[in-house]
């Protein structure tokens, strides 16, 4: 993968979670969208919402600093709705395709979140969800989804396809988060029941010939 493309599948992926955070992302945007203390200024990408707004900056690994990156800081002091995230890009670096997933572990998936969501075990239930969600997008999507994907990415694309409702994409961008709180470390994070059915009923939708395939 080539600089260039590497740059752009990072700002997808940052895109991606930032909306399923509830963000408006401009990626690469024109000088009309920024605020005026950013005149003049190169920027990746900015993210509008709360608690604040993002501006977003990528770093090359190795590579001679521009000056950009400073004149951005020097241009976000003093502004208290701003954050600076700046993301490193290290040339080379590629993610391994991942091997398609059979129709018969997906269902084996889907049966053990089931299994779990039936024992009252939600936070489990949900991370499970999400392989299998993955898992099975890239079995239907293999050339679109051949390497590790964000789950922001995930619903975004999937959404984009009209594959999931808009219903369904603002419920899979919520439970982004909270897939994100729990595989970081964050235990107390609070998953329903509720919430689990409603993923359970996307997957089996998303499923469907499949389910009589592998069946």
């Amino acid at each position: 993968m080539t600089r260039p493309e590497q740059e752009a599948q990072l700002l997808d992926d940052i895109a991606s979670n930032l909306r399923a955070e509830g963000y408006d992302v401009y990626v690469r945007p024109r000088q009309e969208v920024l605020p005026a203390f950013m005149a003049g200024i190169r920027i990746d990408a900015v993210a509008f919402g709360k608690p604040k707004n993002l501006a977003i900056a990528l770093v090359v690994s190795g590579a001679t600093p521009n000056g950009s990156l400073d004149a951005l800081r020097s241009r976000l002091e003093g502004e208290s709705d701003w954050d600076l995230r700046v993301f490193l890009v290290r040339p080379g670096a590629d993610s391994k395709a991942v091997a398609l997933t059979s129709g018969s572990a997906i269902r084996t998936s889907l049966d053990t979140v089931k299994r779990l969501h039936s024992e009252g075990l939600s936070p489990p239930a949900l991370l499970m969800a999400w392989a299998t969600f993955e898992g099975l997008a890239r079995s239907q999507s293999p050339s679109v989804f051949s390497r590790p994907q964000t789950p922001g990415r995930l619903v975004e694309l999937l959404a984009g396809e009209g594959r999931v409702t808009p219903t369904e994409a603002d419920l899979l961008r919520r439970l982004a988060n909270t897939r994100n709180a729990l595989v970081h470390g964050d235990l107390e994070t609070t998953v329903s029941g509720a919430d689990i059915e409603s993923f359970i009923a996307i997957l089996e939708h998303l499923f469907g010939p499949q389910s009589q395939e592998a069946a």
